[in-house]
């Protein structure tokens, strides 16, 4: 017997609508700089001013953010849209390794993850919209000169109380994140240098950047030990035999332990001063924090959420150092 027509077998399908993938700078024209820092200059004042290399990289500050971001006074800005990282999302939109920096642009990726961005700045409750400059990934370092032009000009129209980027080394070491850093160091004393104004505000001594204390980072070491233990239970209806359970669940907690080791083996923690921040968190500021990290699917596995929830709950400060000289 015939199914009876359902009234939307009568109705014309619309056309599939086309997904518009983030438009991505692949060459650089003075005209085209010129006319992004006319937009820029249109930019509302702003108490604190993130510049990140990519989409995620605000998880170092995300637990502050939150915590003022009700304020309506941050402003984000983002030099790349992360198009050559990785992917541990199970969408194939790249391989998983974290040290290769020598991928093509990939639209998709690059639109996949500003959505996730949008996700995670909603999480945050951050209101302004995040300045996006959409300069080529793991390429930062050849557009020093629009960059910090396009820095300068942000910071002028936001006139920011303070500033907060990457240090020299770049947190975890990657390239893009040294040069954030740097160019937003420039375009600091550049500013300083050029505009009364600026000089006035004593902007470098209101520059910032992340940074993970001695302390913080034990805890990280603890907490990662911690976490990753051998999960028989998980092996239960497994028909493999019963002696071997307890070896197999150690080997696959030693690979998820070793795995989130080596992506994140080249933070250096730093002795914290009286001149540096320690901002102290909320369980609604960790919970913030957890699930705006958890909204960049395509950058962080499960096991490294589960990791930092631990560790943001053992340590729940987040910490910034001056920058007062970038070598």
């Amino acid at each position: 017997m015939l199914a009876p027509i359902s009234p939307f077998d009568k109705l014309t399908p619309p056309k599939a609508q086309r997904i518009h993938y983030p438009r991505l700078i692949s060459r650089v024209t003075g005209t085209a700089v010129a006319k992004r820092i006319e937009d820029h200059q249109k930019l509302p004042p702003a108490k604190l001013l993130v510049v990140v290399a990519h989409p995620d990289d605000e998880i170092l500050t995300t637990g502050t953010l939150a915590k003022y971001a009700g304020t309506n006074s941050i402003q984000m800005v983002f030099l790349s849209m992360g198009e050559g990282g990785h992917d541990v999302s199970g969408l194939d939109l790249a391989d998983h390794d974290e040290d290769r920096y020598d991928r093509p642009q990939n639209p998709q990726l690059a639109w996949v993850r500003q959505a996730e961005l949008a996700q995670a700045m909603q999480v945050l409750g951050i209101q302004k919209p995040p300045v996006l400059l959409r300069y080529p990934d793991a390429r930062l370092s050849r557009y020093g000169d629009p960059i910090k032009a396009e820095l300068k000009a942000i910071i002028q129209a936001t006139r920011p109380e303070y500033i907060i980027t990457f240090g020299p080394d770049g947190f975890t070491g990657h390239p893009d994140h040294v040069a954030a850093g740097k160019f937003t160091f420039d375009a600091v004393h550049e500013l300083d240098a050029e505009d009364p104004d600026a000089r006035t505000r004593q902007l470098p001594g209101r520059l910032y950047h992340f940074a993970m204390s001695q302390t913080g980072y034990q805890t990280f070491k603890e907490t990662l030990g911690k976490v990753f233990q051998p999960d028989e239970a998980a092996l239960a209806s497994h028909p493999m035999p019963q002696t071997e359970k307890p070896f197999v669940a150690r080997a696959i907690s030693d690979l998820k332990r070793r795995k989130v080791e080596q992506a994140w083996k080249a933070i250096k923690p730093v002795d914290i001063s009286p001149t540096d921040w320690r901002v102290e968190l909320s369980p609604a500021d960790l919970l913030r924090k957890t699930v705006s990290m958890a909204s960049h699917r395509t950058q962080f596995s499960a096991d490294e959420i589960r990791l930092f929830d631990a560790y943001f709950k053992a340590d729940p400060h987040e910490y910034f150092r001056r920058l007062d000289r970038f070598a």
